[in-house]
Parts: C-alpha cells; structure tokens; sequence
C-alpha cells in the first residue's frame, strides 16, 4: 500500500484534512490539541484522526518489512568530533566558543552523511559563514555550498511556522541529516517575560524533537547565555586544534547537554 493511496483513503475519511497538503508523515507531528485548531474539529473527531494516522504509520512500516524495534533494541547513529561522541538526539549548545562548535559539526556531520544536509535557522543574522565555508573547504566537503541550507526568522511566529509547516515538507523533499537553530536568544528577547519565553522555548523544542523522532535527523539549539534549564547533562567542551573534549572545568568552556528525546 503505497503511501499516496492510503493518504487519498484517509482524506475520504476525514475530509477536513483535503486542503492542508501534509504527508501523513508531516499531519502525525501534531498532537490532538494541535489538530482541533489546525482542522477546526472537535477534541474527539482529533483523537480519532491521531489514532488512525499512528495506526496507519504504524502498519505502513510492518508492509515494507522493517521491523519496529523498541527503544533499548536501537543503536542509535552517532557524530565523533574527536573525543566527543553525538549520538543521534536533540542539543542546546551555548557559550562564547558556539561558533568553534559549529565550525567543526557542520563539516564533519556533512562529511559523515555525503548524501544528505543541514538545515539551518539564523535568528540574528549573524552566523559566520566565512568560518563555516573555511572550515568546509579545510575538511575537504564535497559541494558544501548546496549542502546548508539558511534561513533568517526575526521573529518568534516565523521560527516556529517555519518548523511547523516548513521543515517537515523539506526534509521529505530532501535528505535532511540536522537541523540548527543559531542564537535562539535573539528571537526570545523580543518577549516581555521569563515564562513566555520558557514556554515558547520548550514548544519550539518539542516540535524539532517529533521531527527528529519522526525523519532521524540531529537537532542543535544554540545561544551565548545558557537561555533555559532545559532537561539532560551538560557537559563542558574544550576545543584543541580540530578536535573537541569532554572536561570538568568551566573556564573557557564551551557548555553542552544533550535534551532527551
């Protein structure tokens, strides 16, 4: 059962979802709250719509033959950068030192999957790419200009559209391997208090998290102040040459903590 047959299937169905245009990949990420709002349907007409989508998602998979493992059975892939080992999962980096971090993930993540991109979020318009082309180029990456794709949200509504609506459809389109959000800071502080921007934060969190659940791609928010006690172990980075470790000293670290997934 191809997908395209099963989708039109299901749009008979519930015809409320006709005029979205969302794979059913792309309609599984929202959770029933956010389906009463984005198809104007009652909480159980919801419901019903995300038992069947995980249902069909579910039997879709055991059609192809692969095979659904738990959580414990799953080896997750990994990013090595030096001693640092990145298994595959969501990331706050933030410090002073972000852009040495980015200046070796992004060659090394594009080197590691040389079919496959990144895409990338600049919440302030002021990523280097000069370092990041510089450090492409010194990792020998094959067509590295094609390969990050940038975008440049000023505002808190344009993020989160753009990951919404926007990344699912680009990843089915394209071999996406991580998604990164540059100086997340900058879109939380055009937000007046603490907890508006913690709640806007862990929302924007929570959906790269289904979207790394649901397409396997990494997912790396940055900022410079440690913007939010976000759940996980942060770890501190030291950056030697190209390589990065792991340590215990603060000072003149870089600070990185994985968020579960």
């Amino acid at each position: 059962m191809k997908e395209e047959y099963i989708l039109k299937e299901l749009k008979k169905k519930y015809p409320e979802i006709s005029y979205l245009g969302f794979s059913l990949r792309h309609l599984a990420l929202f959770n029933v709250d956010e389906l009463v709002a984005l198809l104007n349907v009652d909480v159980d007409k919801a419901y019903e719509i995300k038992l069947e989508l995980s249902r069909i998602l579910r039997d879709a998979r055991i059609l192809s033959g692969k095979k659904i493992f738990s959580l414990d059975e799953v080896i997750k892939p990994k990013i090595i950068i030096g001693e640092l080992s990145l298994p595959l999962g969501i990331y706050k980096v933030y410090g002073e030192r972000v852009d040495d971090f980015l200046n070796l993930f992004i060659p090394i993540t594009l080197k590691s999957f040389p079919e496959s991109s990144i895409i990338l979020a600049d919440c302030e318009n002021t990523l280097n790419t000069e370092g990041i082309k510089e450090a492409c180029i010194r990792n020998n990456v094959e067509n590295f200009n094609y390969r990050i794709g940038i975008t440049y949200p000023t505002t808190s509504e344009e993020l989160e559209e753009f990951f919404v609506f926007n990344v699912p459809q680009i990843i089915e389109k394209d071999s996406i391997i991580a998604l990164l959000v540059y100086n997340v800071d900058a879109i939380l502080g055009n937000m007046k208090s603490t907890k508006e921007k913690m709640e806007y934060l862990a929302y924007l969190i929570d959906w790269v998290r289904r979207i790394s659940i649901m397409y396997n791609v990494w997912g790396i928010f940055t900022g410079k102040y440690g913007y939010t006690k976000m759940p996980g172990k942060t770890v501190y980075v030291f950056q030697k040459g190209n390589l990065l470790y792991a340590g215990t000293e603060k000072e003149n670290a870089l600070f990185l903590g994985e968020v579960y997934r």
